[in-house]
């Protein structure tokens, strides 16, 4: 699935207008876009992996920030209403962590005004930023350093992925499940049974239970549940080889 068609994915959680905006902007521009930004009485901003740009009200990309059109409250209501599927409640948990992933794997980071409970944040009110970052796969990301993590003949190293935030850590994970599951001619590889618990169902993008990214042909998917509950869970029902799963902390 190229970019132009998981930037269309995200739209479908922004506000018409806004969503008609970026829709004026030419497909090869946006197929370098990671992030659209949402930040109150701000201009709406897209980054990508080289640039930055701002939209203005009449849909084009510009580098002036005083011609973008300036982010308003009701548009940041309605966006949090379409993430949210009109029910605050249902992603009330997700709130806490500070970002809501939606169907495809995308990832809304909101920022606002916490509110804490004996020390610990209970929810974020007053939502005034948030960041839509589409989910990207690429087939062949982990190409330069799978080698090194097996343990031949027939197994794998135990392996964490550590880097600095939006360096393609998730990307990198998703690739290296997908290769180790389906197995690799190239590395003499055969392949072995994976679980993956994909509690932000990010990984495996699952959309009623089926998987929207390419995990190989061997990953069995526990979508959306907490991460320690579900490599019990696995251990116990899946017989895996491989258990993986994204973010420990």
């Amino acid at each position: 699935m190229n970019n132009s068609i998981k930037i269309l994915e995200v739209l479908e959680y922004l506000p018409k207008h806004i969503r008609a905006m970026i829709k004026r902007i030419p497909e090869k521009v946006l197929e370098d876009v990671e992030e659209i930004r949402l930040r109150l009485a701000k201009p709406l901003c897209i980054t990508g992996s080289s640039t930055e740009f701002f939209i203005t009200e009449e849909g084009y990309a510009v580098s002036e920030a005083d011609k973008a059109y300036l982010v308003k409250e009701d548009d940041l209501k309605c966006a949090l209403q379409l993430v949210s599927n009109f029910s605050m409640y249902s992603v009330e948990e997700e709130l806490r962590n500070g970002f809501i992933t939606v169907s495809g794997g995308h990832r809304v980071g909101v920022c606002g005004r916490t509110v804490v409970d004996n020390g610990k944040v209970k929810t974020l009110k007053d939502i005034s930023y948030m960041n839509f970052r589409i989910a990207k796969q690429v087939i062949g990301a982990s190409d330069k350093i799978a080698g090194y993590l097996i343990q031949y003949p027939d197994s794998i190293y135990n392996t964490l992925i550590i880097s600095p935030p939006q360096c393609g850590k998730t990307t990198l994970l998703r690739d290296l499940v997908r290769k180790f599951s389906s197995g690799s001619e190239d590395m003499m590889f055969k392949g072995m049974k994976i679980s993956l618990v994909d509690e932000r169902s990010e990984i495996a993008a699952c959309s009623m239970g089926i998987p929207r990214n390419d995990i190989g042909i061997r990953t069995d998917v526990l979508d959306g549940c907490p991460k320690a509950e579900g490599i019990i869970m696995m251990i116990r029902s899946m017989s895996p080889e491989i258990v993986a799963t994204d973010e420990i902390g």
